[in-house]
């Protein structure tokens, strides 16, 4: 019987490693210059930022279709992992908590200069 310690700190590591493969995967990692990201990557991630940011951490499918542009589009995200959609609800929120945690972990905390600069730049 053998008995492994992790602390937080290497479980958050692995969570967000985790998660950065899934956005390198979708080609939607902020990078060294978001400012360079296309329309399409920039509404993906005005979607993500609202999802963080609503009161149960989703948001109306209709709400995300008319952000990203037609369904096309919005299946190619759906099918990426980052975001999922909950039938029965009618909505979409975050595929899961080290996808939140690496997006708040790139986009900061709302309020703070970082979510300024990073939503200033995504407009």
């Amino acid at each position: 019987f053998v008995l492994y310690s992790f602390s937080h700190t290497d479980i958050k590591s692995q969570f967000l490693t985790s998660a950065k493969d899934e956005f390198v995967r979708s080609r939607l990692t902020l990078g060294e210059d978001p400012s360079k990201l296309t329309d399409l990557q920039k509404d993906a991630w005005n979607q993500i930022v609202s999802i963080v940011d609503a009161p149960n951490k989703e948001i109306p499918h209709s709400a995300f279709l008319k952000t990203i542009g037609d369904d096309e589009r919005a299946t190619h995200f759906l099918q990426q992992n980052i975001f999922a959609y909950h039938a029965k609800r009618d909505t979409v929120s975050l595929q899961s908590t080290p996808i939140e945690l690496y997006v708040m972990d790139n986009v900061g905390e709302r309020g703070t200069s970082q979510r300024v600069a990073v939503l200033d730049l995504l407009s």
